[in-house]
């Protein structure tokens, strides 16, 4: 009966928040959980991903062709120029400082003469965000995670493969609790996938 009950409660819980579920879904905004490293002799870039399951793969490091541009900021108190580039298809700005001298960004970005400290593409599906900089006591080193359960593949396997399990978990979601996604029942947003 305690089972039977806590069911029971579950479906009213789901439905009382569905209206607020429902307009929240229209506004997605997701993050993602990346970790990179990038080993500079062999100008290659490592990436752990992290969505449901967990991906490592590599891909060798683009010869980002910057174009500087007028126009500057201040983030995180410090003075900030623009450059734009395109990259897998999509156009970035970037805002980076020159009082950090380092050509290095977030992801695999890099290759202005400062530090970039924020990155987004032109629709905003990409955004990156510097939230601090801090000076160490001393020197750690930077590692990747060593763990069993990161699948060694392709960049685009992975991509494939996060996407897959992005569309079922949606599903799985509209399931149990009646959602519907930009007004629409999930086959029309996500197809069903096969799940052998």
């Amino acid at each position: 009966d305690s089972i039977n009950d806590l069911c029971a409660e579950s479906r009213k819980n789901a439905q009382k928040y569905k209206a607020t579920w429902d307009s929240l879904s229209t506004k997605r905004c997701y993050l993602l959980q990346f970790l990179s490293a990038i080993d500079l002799e062999r100008a290659v870039a490592t990436v752990q991903w992290d969505v449901l399951r967990k991906y490592q793969y590599e891909q060798p490091i683009p010869d980002f062709q910057w174009n500087l541009e007028t126009g500057d900021t201040l983030i995180l108190d410090k003075p900030c120029k623009k450059a734009t580039c395109s990259y897998a298809g999509r156009n970035y700005v970037a805002w980076y400082t020159e009082e950090v001298n380092l050509p290095y960004g977030p992801y695999i970005f890099g290759g202005l003469p400062g530090l970039i400290m924020y990155l987004h593409d032109t629709k905003y599906n990409w955004v990156f965000t510097c939230n601090g900089i801090e000076k160490p006591t001393k020197l750690r080193d930077m590692y990747l995670y060593k763990d069993k359960r990161y699948q060694k593949t392709t960049r685009e396997k992975a991509l494939s493969a996060c996407k897959n399990e992005w569309e079922d978990f949606m599903n799985l979601a509209v399931d149990e609790i009646d959602l519907t996604i930009d007004g629409k029942k999930p086959e029309k947003n996500f197809p069903r996938r096969s799940s052998n």
